[in-house]
């Protein structure tokens, strides 16, 4: 007489754990395809952080809400494609025209979208930001300067909208207030790279005073990123300096000198 085996009760545990196992995993590979490529509003930011613009407003088109951070976003958007188009033309058409340096469906979407959002909500701070770079860029300084300002009077603590700034007043040849602008940025970030730089320069090619110019890109050289496309410049510019000027030697350690690749023998 023979007698059958039923399956273990050890393989229907096992084997019950690897269904859920992979019925799991596969649910939380359909919710993060799905995550990734709907459309919405970091996933936009994403690939325009990327680069990728044009992945960056289909996605944005796709978004049906138009309060303000998706009206900001679209701006962005538009204004890096603005950029882009500007890059693929080596800037041949920026400026010819006096009273409009920079011209384009691009730029002018940009500015609309900008204006929406403000409208939106004016107690914002980015939507001003924003137009003061692009009426920066048109050379409408003084309007530039009023969106920069509304922008600060909102939130003051903003660095990038300071640097802004100070660039902008550096082209209206107000260098005192280009300073201080830069002043009260560092007040806040005192060892921000961005900050050094632009100090650096300013004292360098602006206000001639090389012994501040020297501290500062010493600074500036000592926190920068590698990536930085402005470190080679920066240490031309230093050591041009230190050579005329060897009394200005910046009393802070030099420690971008150290941090030099060396060459290793195999």
């Amino acid at each position: 007489m023979r007698f059958s085996r039923g399956v273990s009760l050890t393989f229907v545990i096992i084997a019950g754990f690897l269904c859920s196992f992979l019925l799991f995993t596969a649910f939380l590979i359909v919710r993060h395809i799905s995550y990734s490529y709907s459309p919405t509003v970091s996933n936009a930011q994403k690939y325009l952080e990327k680069g990728k613009i044009d992945e960056a407003l289909a996605f944005a088109n796709q978004i049906e809400s138009d309060n303000a951070p998706v009206l900001i976003l679209k701006g962005r958007i538009w204004l890096a494609k603005s950029y882009q188009k500007q890059k693929k033309e080596k800037w041949g058409s920026y400026g010819l025209d006096e009273n409009e340096w920079l011209k384009g469906e691009e730029i002018q979407k940009a500015e609309e979208y900008f204006k929406a959002a403000k409208k939106k909500k004016p107690s914002g701070d980015e939507p001003y930001f924003y137009l003061g770079i692009i009426y920066s860029e048109k050379g409408w300084f003084f309007e530039a300067e009023s969106e920069f300002e509304k922008a600060l009077d909102r939130d003051p603590s903003r660095i990038d909208v300071r640097v802004s700034m100070s660039s902008l007043l550096v082209k209206m040849r107000k260098y005192d207030n280009a300073e201080e602008q830069l002043r009260l940025a560092c007040l806040k970030e005192p060892q921000n790279p961005l900050i050094a730089k632009n100090m650096a320069f300013l004292f360098r090619y602006y206000k001639d005073k090389p012994d501040s110019a020297l501290r500062w890109f010493n600074r500036y050289l000592n926190n920068a990123s590698s990536k930085d496309l402005d470190v080679s410049l920066a240490k031309k510019e230093f050591r041009d300096l230190i050579e005329r000027y060897p009394e200005f030697t910046p009393p802070e350690p030099q420690t971008w000198k150290e941090n030099r690749k060396r060459f290793i023998p195999r």
